[in-house]
């Protein structure tokens, strides 16, 4: 938290007082806790449907914390999309011959998707000091 702090007055040029009321003022920083909050509320609730929902809350962060784990621009910077050239006609073929029918492409990310929205915040955690703020 303090590495985010210092990262932001870094970035943007202002004292660490004013750092840390932005990061703790942040949306990111808001929108976490009420997550957790919702999380830990179903597990005191009990019953099935409270536990399939936290199971589906739980596997909803690993696969967030999984995807930044190899590549934390992942998701909210860009998305990756493979486009399949082997589809196209005629020049499909040939590309499948040369093993080039598959591309990786990195797609700007204007609003990072739904399945991240809580976990923004751990994400600006992770994130190296050039891509801070």
């Amino acid at each position: 938290m303090a590495e985010l702090v210092l990262r932001v007055a870094t970035a943007r040029r202002i004292s660490l007082h004013q750092a840390t009321l932005e990061v703790r003022n942040s949306q990111n920083a808001w929108v976490f806790p009420s997550w957790c909050a919702e999380l830990f509320n179903l597990g005191e609730e009990g019953g099935l449907r409270a536990r399939s929902e936290s199971r589906g809350m739980i596997k909803d962060l690993t696969r967030a914390c999984e995807t930044w784990a190899s590549d934390v621009s992942e998701g909210r910077d860009y998305r990756t999309r493979r486009l399949r050239l082997g589809d196209i006609p005629l020049v499909g073929k040939i590309l499948k011959a040369a093993g080039m029918d598959e591309v990786s492409v990195k797609v700007p990310v204007i609003i990072p998707g739904e399945e991240y929205r809580y976990f923004l915040f751990l994400n600006d955690l992770l994130r190296s000091p050039q891509k801070a703020a």
